[in-house]
């Protein structure tokens, strides 16, 4: 499932020195369903994402790519891809 992303949450959530219970509290779940997304055991959604990277001032770009790599897609198909939406289309 989401070992890569789930990894890098890991990896900065250390690095500040927060118990999973400090993270948990912090963004409204329980420190058992963020251990289980840290080990890949859970997927996050983007709706619990953000906030977990916001909360430990992580790069939200890199963790959506870690993301989509989790989903199985290629690397390739995401290197040195810019992120667009239809509406920065209509306004160039």
């Amino acid at each position: 499932m989401g070992k890569r992303v789930g990894k890098y949450l890991q990896q900065l959530r250390e690095a500040q020195g927060q118990s999973m219970r400090q993270l948990g509290t912090q963004v409204g779940i329980s420190p058992s369903h963020l251990c289980l997304v840290e080990t890949g055991q859970r997927e996050v959604s983007i709706t619990l994402l953000f906030p977990i990277i916001k909360a430990l001032d992580g790069d939200f770009v890199n963790a959506l790519k870690l993301l989509v790599l989790d989903a199985g897609v290629p690397a390739e198909a995401i290197a040195g891809k810019e992120i667009h939406s239809k509406a920065d289309e209509s306004n160039p």
